[in-house]
């Protein structure tokens, strides 16, 4: 794991002995990273080689985390702008930061999603404090999928969206500050460790692994009829056929 921060002194800095960092924007650089999280800077990704270059990875397999602040590069014209093509949210208006009081619910629909299964288990989510802010004038892109969305009594935005591009999972939380959750005792605790812990671990493994596709040998069936699917994991040839059932 290696953390970088900004130091007024010495610009971009590593946590590993504090040594000047610089964004490893050539191609492949970024390769041996599981999963990359980009928080509060806006100008790492006014420059066009860095947005491609996070773009390239995330398309070659890699997984990509957007967390939402004040500075967050989602909120900044320019660095969305560049971003765009990889992000799993479009403009709705001008990409802004709005402090306003939300609380995180699941997304209508969204009761089978493994992070929002975990997240609302034993009425979770209902004990949490609400977030002071959010970054709005955004929207779901297409295809994306919205498991958690922001409720403030008025309107509902989303919260936590995530999509593929190429290989990887891009993904974007728009709600913040989440540590607020960390002071509501052992429950809010509990639920901001289980949130980003399940959510890296689904961006860092589930990201890397091919989708499972399931094929059946026709599309439509009638009562007594044999059904055969065919199983295959992302790319790999399909390994065999499932065992027959028939259809009762």
């Amino acid at each position: 794991m290696e953390a970088i921060s900004w130091a007024p002194d010495r610009g971009f800095v590593s946590s590993s002995g504090e040594r000047g960092w610089t964004f490893p924007s050539r191609s492949g650089s970024l390769a041996g990273y599981d999963l990359v999280v980009v928080s509060d800077d806006t100008r790492l990704f006014r420059a066009r080689e860095n947005a491609e270059a996070l773009a390239s990875y995330c398309a070659a397999g890699g997984s990509v985390l957007f967390l939402a602040d004040e500075h967050s590069p989602l909120a900044d014209a320019a660095s969305f702008e560049l971003l765009r093509p990889l992000l799993p949210v479009q403009s709705a208006g001008a990409p802004r930061v709005e402090f306003v009081e939300s609380f995180v619910r699941v997304a209508t629909g969204s009761g089978g999603d493994e992070i929002a299964a975990m997240l609302s288990e034993g009425g979770a989510l209902d004990a949490l404090p609400p977030l002071a802010g959010r970054i709005g004038g955004l929207a779901p892109s297409a295809g994306a999928r919205v498991p958690l969305v922001l409720e403030d009594g008025k309107e509902v935005r989303p919260c936590l969206a995530l999509s593929r591009h190429g290989g990887g999972v891009a993904s974007a939380v728009l709600g913040f500050p989440l540590w607020r959750w960390r002071l509501a005792g052992e429950e809010g605790e509990r639920s901001y460790e289980s949130f980003f812990g399940s959510l890296v671990q689904y961006l860092a493994e589930g990201a890397g692994a091919g989708t499972l596709r399931l094929d059946a040998d026709r599309t439509t069936y009638r009562a007594g009829d044999v059904v055969r699917l065919t199983v295959s994991l992302g790319e790999r040839p399909a390994p065999g056929i499932a065992r027959p059932r028939r259809l009762r």
